[in-house]
């Protein structure tokens, strides 16, 4: 995942319900190097039985396709770390907002997040991973598909593209 790398986090991940907290371990162990960690297969299959490995590939599916479209490297907090990072945030948004069905919303994440021409990729992607992990009761917190997009002046010139 070229667009993805670890980075120090900011925030906090004790609010977190129980897919969200599996959705951060999960990624941050993967842009570790570490996907194949047994306790990712274990917990996955703990939450989604048989569907395990669909789960897990469609995951896997979408962090690929962000980290191929994103406008910029994205920040990642180190595997064991209990806050979170403000990448880690939109992302969870991202997957909020279309398990929600708020297309305006979900768009507004997809403009701030990936490039223009990767769009309808990375939508099906999270339309994808939101149904399946609400079809295993994986349902992300409603405060996370109300989080505010950032303003277009709070962006740094190099993510304009």
């Amino acid at each position: 995942m070229p667009m993805l790398e670890i980075a120090e986090p900011v925030g906090d991940l004790l609010g977190l319900n129980p897919a969200e907290h599996l959705l951060v371990w999960a990624l941050r162990k993967m842009v570790a190097g570490r996907g194949d960690c047994p306790m990712i297969v274990h917990e996955f299959t703990t939450h989604c039985g048989d569907a395990a490995a669909e789960v897990l590939t469609t995951f896997a599916a979408f962090l690929s396709a962000i980290g191929h479209a994103s406008r910029r490297r994205l920040q990642i907090g180190f595997p064991g770390c209990l806050d979170l990072t403000g990448d880690e945030r939109q992302l969870l948004a991202l997957i909020a907002a279309g398990q929600a069905g708020d297309r305006a919303l979900l768009q507004s994440h997809l403009r701030w997040l990936v490039r223009s021409d990767y769009r309808a990729t990375v939508t099906l992607a999270v339309d994808t991973l939101g149904r399946l992990l609400a079809w295993h009761d994986l349902v992300l917190s409603e405060a996370w598909s109300v989080q505010s997009v950032p303003c277009p002046r709070e962006r740094p010139l190099s993510a304009i593209a």
